[in-house]
């Protein structure tokens, strides 16, 4: 905190602002966005936090720094501050990681919503605001501001305007400000100070204080402890304080304690977070605590956040201190603060603390534990360090190789990771063998072999075992304990990492898995155990073999379950449901959604509940019942940070939900423009399937046989029927006019195959949905808004879209995605159904 001016009030109880200032700060926790906005020591902090200490709302108060500018770091000291009031929900907040996108930001409101209970108040307090520069923490805290959560106040204290967008709120009187002119002393407030402080003054010594300070909190603070000493002399005590404030506060505060005391001051101000168990630590001296109080608000601890603040201003002053110290006292204090960072999951203070301590060793070993999907901003800062790590640390290192290599991969520097790759497999095979030399080559075989898995759809190369194997070796001939995580985790919306069409591809991938798997279960506790069998299972779904699917899908289940493969174990029920799907059995489908829940709940299912919300909305969209579908997957698509998995999965998920709510022409937007998920041939033969029933919806019959002429085309070699059959009742209609058509260049027995298949699923889909109805009590009666019923109206009378916009005064996209809503609520596929349906349902007049 920049605890500006907090000096001034030494007793909860006596503070002079309250009667006048508390009530402002009542007034104002009724917006939704309080600004406390003013310059250094005007006693924003101290003013607002004692007020909150007396008012009824559950405080959640987020200490900025300038390192809050790496988003990594912003939500390690966000969740941890949340954690003070619930623990579950920091720990998930924690998993998710920062929410840089639109759709992870309504995941993000949605996990603690269960936390905010009606009618209670809530503040979320962002102190030192004007420190915030980095664009996602900025669009982070902008976005909450705006969130739904009505008992919700969010109060940026800052020395600057915000810079972020408050117009909407202000524009409906949503927005609070307390400025510094609401925080300044009054004559009458000075006086008393004084008196507080046993200093005594005359009425025109009092103007002459009042007029040189301009009621700044700091300086009144400063002028009383120099009358102190020099009672009669208030013009001196002005000019010492125009002149060198930060004089003054060596000469008043600094040299007026002991000097053991000085030195601890100075070391407490090298760590950026000071909670009170680690100022023990780097005490070491319990009754130093009492002393270091003693310097009153210039540091003073903090029950919100449980931490010690020193006053911005005394801060900068000891900082400049910080040469008395010898680089011996400097590294003790960074590694006790780095020590009790790691020990309480702040990994980003922990690393930085490390480094300055020159322990390198620790930075590389908490990387090396972090889960296999680390964020951009995080592996960005890693190499940032090893690239400045000193030749003679690197080299006594044994993971750092390892760590490397796994962070380039993460970003997709694929080149770059095996250009080091090579280079750090020259050194080390050109050592005589020793146990170092031995883990380092497993680390780096490993991360060889990943490079080539990743790169398999674009290189049509299938020999990534080959380096499983020779990692097995080097592990097996001086084994060591892996503590890095040994679940597997999918890297893509398909196990397969297939690009090319070529017709042996599939077995060569699978192949080479299956000869992986020993060596990575032997030397990575059980990892990737299953995904054989998953990935064979995969293959023949998209075949339309469901049988085959069947079989080798639950052979991977259970041995996902023996060797605890949670992500494996997921993927396999994923497609267990999809099946379930095709062959019309309700049942089955929801005991494996049951099993799914309990999964979500296992801590090494990492991403779990963003998971779970792929899986079940699949099903949901593919069952006609898109409100289910949670809302961060209802948003545009975009390119996220971490992880990655969740990148294409979820754009995957949300072309189904587009395709249900009928937003064709957006969702063709984003077809034609993906390049990075049409990688994949399951993908790729997917949305090009989509792409052809999205031209047919839209009556551009020309582009949709051109379209599915080239999902044909891509899908024959390895007879992928799966994602037309998948398209159901729509991909019939669709075949029907291609089979009309003579000049398609399609096969006509193809043509009737997949109408034949699509119109079987789509009966056996009608089974699911109507158990699921009879199961959810929902039947068959329709809930229309008032403004769809308005529209619905219209449209039976033959109004067009832009005759109804102007009727009600709406845009004309609006009323669009209202008859969208329409064409999904009453399973339309045209206007005429649409009118149909709505008579004989009896929902217009």
């Amino acid at each position: 905190m920049s605890h500006d001016g907090e000096i001034l009030w030494k007793a909860l109880h006596s503070y002079l602002h309250r009667p006048r200032l508390n009530k402002l700060l009542a007034e104002a926790m009724h917006s939704q966005v309080l600004v406390v906005c003013a310059d250094t020591g005007y006693g924003k902090t101290y003013a607002l936090h004692d007020f909150l200490q007396h008012y009824d709302a559950v405080i959640t108060w987020i200490q900025l720094t300038e390192s809050d500018n790496n988003s990594a770091h912003f939500w390690e000291n966000f969740t941890h501050a949340i954690s003070i009031y619930s623990k579950e929900t920091a720990v998930r907040l924690m998993e998710e990681g920062f929410p840089a996108t639109n759709s992870d930001f309504e995941k993000y409101l949605h996990i603690p919503e269960k936390d905010v209970a009606v009618g209670r108040k809530y503040a979320f307090v962002y102190d030192d605001f004007h420190l915030i520069h980095d664009k996602a923490v900025l669009r982070f805290i902008e976005r909450c501001v705006s969130s739904h959560f009505l008992n919700i106040t969010t109060v940026l204290i800052t020395h600057v305007e915000p810079s972020i967008n408050l117009i909407r709120l202000q524009a409906k009187g949503m927005v609070a400000n307390i400025t510094e002119s609401d925080l300044r002393f009054t004559e009458n407030e000075v006086a008393e100070y004084l008196r507080q402080q046993d200093v005594m003054v005359s009425p025109q010594d009092l103007a002459a204080v009042c007029h040189e300070t301009e009621g700044w909190a700091f300086a009144v603070d400063l002028i009383s402890r120099v009358l102190k000493n020099k009672p009669d002399d208030v013009r001196h005590a002005c000019a010492a304080m125009k002149l060198n404030i930060f004089k003054l506060l060596e000469l008043e505060v600094f040299f007026n304690v002991a000097e053991p005391l000085r030195h601890l001051l100075i070391r407490l101000s090298l760590p950026d977070h000071l909670p009170s168990d680690l100022v023990r630590l780097i005490a070491d001296d319990p009754g130093s605590l009492p002393e270091l109080m003693s310097i009153g608000s210039y540091l003073r601890y903090d029950p919100f956040i449980d931490a010690y603040l020193f006053h911005h201003l005394f801060l900068e002053y000891l900082r400049q201190k910080q040469d008395m110290l010898t680089q011996e006292e400097k590294n003790d204090t960074y590694l006790i603060a780095a020590r009790w960072y790691e020990e309480h999951d702040y990994k980003i203070d922990a690393i930085s603390c490390y480094e300055k301590s020159g322990h390198f060793h620790a930075i590389i070993r908490i990387a090396y534990d972090m889960p296999t999907q680390i964020p951009a901003v995080t592996s960005e800062f890693l190499l940032s360090i090893i690239d400045k790590m000193p030749a003679e640390q690197r080299a006594g290192i044994v993971f750092l190789p390892a760590v490397h290599l796994r962070l380039l991969l993460g970003l997709r520097r694929i080149d770059e990771a095996a250009a080091f790759a090579r280079q750090y497999l020259a050194h080390f095979e050109s050592l005589p063998v020793t146990a170092f030399n031995d883990r380092a080559l497993t680390g780096i075989y490993t991360a060889i072999a990943f490079t080539r898995y990743l790169a398999a759809p674009v290189t049509d190369i299938y020999d990534f075992d080959i380096y499983f194997r020779k990692a097995d070796e080097h592990y097996t001939r001086h084994p060591f304990t892996i503590s890095g995580p040994t679940t597997n985790q999918s890297i893509g919306p398909c196990v397969s990492m297939v690009g090319t069409e070529r017709k042996e591809a599939h077995e060569e991938f699978i192949s080479a898995l299956a000869r992986s798997i020993p060596f990575t279960a032997h030397y990575m506790g059980g990892r990737m155990t299953g995904l054989d069998d998953l990935a064979r299972g995969e293959f023949h779904f998209f075949q339309n073999d469901l049988p085959g699917a069947e079989r080798y899908v639950t052979q991977a289940l259970v041995m996902s379950r023996e060797y605890n493969q949670y992500v494996t174990r997921g993927r396999a029920l994923f497609y267990l449901i999809r099946i379930g799907l095709a062959q019309g059995d309700y049942v089955r489908i929801e005991r494996h959604i049951r099993e799914l829940e309990t999964l979500v709940a296992e801590l090494n299912y990492i991403n779990g509940h963003a998971r779970f919300d792929l899986i079940t909305s699949w099903y949901h969209l593919a069952i006609g019942q898109p409100q289910v579908v949670p809302d961060w997957l209802k948003v545009d698509f975009e390119e996220g940070d971490l992880p990655k998995f969740v990148e294409g999965s979820t754009n995957l998920a949300k072309v189904k939900y587009y395709y249900v709510t009928r937003r064709y022409h957006p969702l063709l937007a984003f077809i034609s423009g993906n390049i990075r998920l049409k990688k994949l041939l399951f993908v790729r033969v997917t949305l090009k399937a989509m792409e052809a029933a999205c031209h047919y919806q839209v009556k551009d019959r020309v582009a949709a046989l051109t379209a599915l002429r080239e999902a044909y085309k891509m899908s024959l070699s390895n007879r992928i029927i799966m994602p037309f059959v998948e398209l159901g009742k729509d991909m019939r209609t669709l075949t029907i006019a291609a089979m009309r058509d003579r000049n398609t260049g399609i096969p006509r027995a193809w043509l009737q195959l997949i109408n034949r298949k699509s119109a079987t699923y789509a009966k056996r889909l009608q089974l699911v949905i109507a158990a699921y109805k009879k199961a959810h009590q929902l039947g068959d009666k329709v809930a229309l808004t008032p403004r769809e019923t308005e529209v619905l109206a219209d449209l039976c009378q033959g109004l067009s879209r832009s005759e109804i916009a102007i009727a009600h005064n709406l845009s004309i996209n609006t009323v669009k995605l209202v008859v969208n809503a329409l064409y999904t609520k009453l399973d339309a596929g045209n206007m005429t159904d649409l009118i149909r349906i709505a008579v004989e349902k009896k929902l217009i007049p």
